[in-house]
């Protein structure tokens, strides 16, 4: 997050309107500056209007409590932690705005009170909050919840965290060392933004004890493993050595036995084919010597033809 401009009007005891742009001279070129001033002249109202934009509240008020209450110039009751009792008397409006960047986006911040029909004398009515982006002037959340809740998501700074860290309000600059270790370790992480190490952190751990679970299983099961002595692997590798011995002989004999049942394959083929060579040579002899009185008769023909 960082802060581009601060804009108020009519809050406490800053009169009309007032700007800091952090994005025009001298205040952009300036590494360090402080705000200084007599007491009563607006130093921490500037700090007021920042968290009041943002938050819809700030650490003066809200650390008096809910319970207090105090009557104003107009004789109107209001709780020492209403925000509302930062307009300052005698004016009809006042509003506190804040320009930001929040990951390369934009976006403006207000917090904004006025008096019915807009009159010194009108009744004090309820502040309104919202949250545009500056790139098109888009409304991403109005209302008090809604913007609130936009903000922390954004920020990902509670108004608690915010003021601890980023804020911190007059009189209470030991609040970041008085919270606890988780407190300061988690705020810590969302100033720097190094809960991404803390993220990796947490998946290297997880990884590590899936990775030790699973070893256990594995020497678990290892541990029914028998491991042969010296002279029993010795042994085995004297009975593979014959069986290969083995094998190779009876590779040799099984293509020997192939090699014969090809030759008896072709004996049974050519005693088959003489067999019916065979036949057929019967055969002809018999249609040879039925044709003998056919032959006698052509015999007889050719004679008579001669004579």
């Amino acid at each position: 997050m960082k802060i581009l401009a601060i804009r108020g009007l009519n809050l406490a005891s800053l009169q009309g309107k007032f700007e800091l742009d952090f994005t025009q001279e001298p205040l952009f070129g300036c590494g360090l500056f402080a705000i200084t001033g007599e007491t009563g002249a607006g130093k921490s109202t500037i700090l007021d209007a920042m968290c009041l934009a943002l938050y819809g509240r700030y650490p003066r008020i809200t650390a008096q409590g809910e319970k207090n209450k105090i009557e104003n110039t107009m004789g109107e009751a209001l709780a020492t932690s209403d925000p509302r009792s930062i307009l300052r008397t005698g004016c009809s409006q006042a509003f506190a705005q804040v320009d930001l960047m929040v990951d390369d986006k934009h976006l403006q911040a207000s917090w904004r009170v006025r008096r019915a029909f807009g009159k010194t004398s009108g009744n004090l009515l309820d502040f309104e909050r919202a949250l545009i982006d500056l790139r098109d002037n888009s409304v991403l959340a109005s209302g008090k919840k809604r913007v609130d809740e936009e903000i922390a998501r954004r920020l990902k700074l509670t108004y608690e965290q915010f003021g601890r860290t980023v804020l911190l309000a007059q009189n209470d600059f030991d609040a970041f060392l008085r919270a606890g270790d988780g407190d300061r370790a988690d705020l810590l992480e969302k100033i720097t933004g190094t809960e991404l190490y803390s993220n990796i952190s947490a998946k290297a751990f997880e990884a590590e004890r899936r990775a030790l679970a699973d070893l256990q299983e594995l020497q678990k099961a290892t541990g029914f493993i028998e491991v042969l002595s010296k002279e029993d692997r010795s042994r085995l590798q004297e009975l593979v050595k014959a069986s290969r011995s083995t094998h190779q002989e009876w590779a040799k004999k099984g293509q020997k036995i192939r090699q014969d049942l090809d030759w008896y394959g072709r004996h049974e083929e050519a005693v088959k084919r003489l067999g019916e060579a065979k036949n057929q040579a019967k055969h002809a002899k018999q249609q040879w010597a039925d044709a003998g009185e056919d032959r006698a008769l052509l015999a007889n023909l050719e004679r008579a033809r001669s004579a």
